[in-house]
């Protein structure tokens, strides 16, 4: 079976979701906050004027509102994510090929997801918060983190060396496997998110410090620690 493309799988979602008698009383509350969604008669008519294209001032102006919402309101946050889909499923094109063919995922399907995952992240991070142009500051880190992902499933594959019974390294203890093949199986297996062990790998593999990692993300590097360190508990939690 196929698996269903994450685009079209939300917006098959939303279809039925921003117009939904919950969407619409949902609106009837945000009006009050954010007056600029005063005419609408559903989130689902506020997203597609964001995703109209002509005027990108009064889109972004949309996209701030829901925004501002998102902080208490999942629904708000959805339709963020639904607000910018079109511009993620045009950088997703850019690099399915490549970044599904790099090692980094599976198809691409998992590309897609990837995206998905690094821009809801980042509507996590800005809800709340009136960025001058949010769905650019949205979309444009959530790619950056992507491309960053794919990066490091780059710059380890050269890295990867097949060894045979005739080279002659120092043996590991047969229980101590390596903290690579440790990462994969705790993505494998749902223990880890891949971002996170993506990161430990940077830092703790390929040499990578957390300053550089959250300059090329444009994060604070205190979040990037505290993202390893949490992620390094986990994994040391379930190893034990």
């Amino acid at each position: 079976m196929d698996t269903p493309n994450p685009f079209r799988s939300l917006a098959l979602d939303w279809e039925a979701m921003g117009r939904s008698a919950r969407a619409r009383m949902a609106l009837r509350r945000w009006r009050h906050a954010e007056p600029s969604l005063a005419g609408f008669d559903s989130p689902a008519d506020v997203v597609a004027r964001c995703q109209r294209r002509g005027d990108p001032r009064a889109a972004n102006a949309l996209v701030g509102a829901l925004l501002r919402l998102a902080a208490d309101d999942d629904l708000a946050a959805r339709a963020v994510l639904q607000a910018v889909l079109p511009s993620l499923a045009a950088r997703a094109w850019r690099r399915r090929w490549d970044a599904g063919h790099e090692g980094a995922w599976d198809g691409v399907e998992e590309v897609d997801a990837e995206l998905v995952a690094c821009a809801l992240e980042r509507i996590r991070e800005l809800s709340g918060t009136s960025p001058e142009w949010p769905a650019q500051a949205i979309v444009e880190v959530a790619y950056a983190r992507f491309r960053w992902a794919a990066d490091v499933a780059r710059r380890r594959r050269p890295r990867t060396v097949p060894l045979g019974p005739s080279h002659d390294l120092p043996a590991e203890p047969a229980d101590r496997p390596d903290l690579g093949s440790v990462l994969v199986e705790a993505v494998r297996d749902g223990t880890l998110r891949r971002r996170d062990a993506a990161l430990i790998y940077a830092t703790r593999v390929l040499g990578y410090n957390p300053g550089e990692i959250a300059e090329h993300q444009r994060r604070d590097v205190r979040a990037v620690r505290y993202q390893r360190a949490r992620a390094e508990r986990t994994l040391v939690a379930v190893s034990r």
